[in-house]
């Protein structure tokens, strides 16, 4: 029955006045990256990862990805995290692996897990890849019912998950050069390595090539 829950709280909210609190999934400590990516993020994926990928259950109806897509949207935005019509064009794509509510007891909790992976469009190539668990916790003791608990606990571990996410990216210094990869390994002219296929950009994370 544990699975339904959610999908109960959802039904719940659809059907009670606007004083519960609401599902936010948008983190409130986002700040400024230094620098923007020389990259034009085009499209946010987040999926369900399939039964045998799960780390942990997923108690999650089939809508509550797109909300959570939304908040990444919101969160690298007001990061400055990617630029507007460069050349390279990215993906973000998240996969959920674990969202575990737990109602028993006397310290209510949620457990996050999600994998975030940074891919160049064209070449589909990994940029930069994450994995991030958090998990957030209240007792039975306050002053809030139990639904309105439940939703505070999965906006505060989701909101922590997508916030690390985007602090890790900021820290990754991705480096992004346009040469050709032959260009870049080999002495000759750069005339004589005029070769579409070769050129695509080379990915630096924190000094290292990718």
């Amino acid at each position: 029955m544990k699975k339904y829950f959610l999908y109960l709280i959802c039904f719940l909210l659809s059907a009670c006045s606007g004083n519960f609190v609401q599902v936010n999934l948008v983190p409130s400590n986002i700040t400024r990256a230094p620098e923007a990516l020389n990259m034009e993020l085009k499209i946010i994926e987040v999926t369900i990862a399939d039964e045998s990928a799960q780390t942990g259950k997923v108690q999650l109806n089939t809508d509550f990805p797109a909300i959570w897509r939304d908040a990444i949207q919101i969160a690298v935005d007001q990061a400055g995290l990617f630029k507007d019509d460069v050349t390279n064009k990215a993906t973000i794509s998240t996969l959920i692996t674990k969202f575990e509510f737990n109602p028993i007891g006397f310290s209510n909790t949620c457990d996050v897990e999600a994998t975030y992976t940074l891919l160049d469009r064209k070449t589909g190539q990994t940029i930069f890849e994450k994995h991030i668990t958090t998990t957030a916790s209240d007792n039975v003791f306050g002053t809030m019912i139990g639904v309105e608990r439940s939703i505070k606990l999965w906006n505060k571990a989701t909101q922590e998950n997508i916030s690390k996410f985007v602090d890790a990216l900021k820290e990754a210094h991705i480096e992004i050069s346009v040469g050709s990869y032959l260009e870049k390994f080999c002495l000759l002219p750069r005339c004589l390595l005029n070769i579409a296929d070769f050129e695509k950009p080379i990915y630096y994370l924190g000094g290292t090539s990718s």
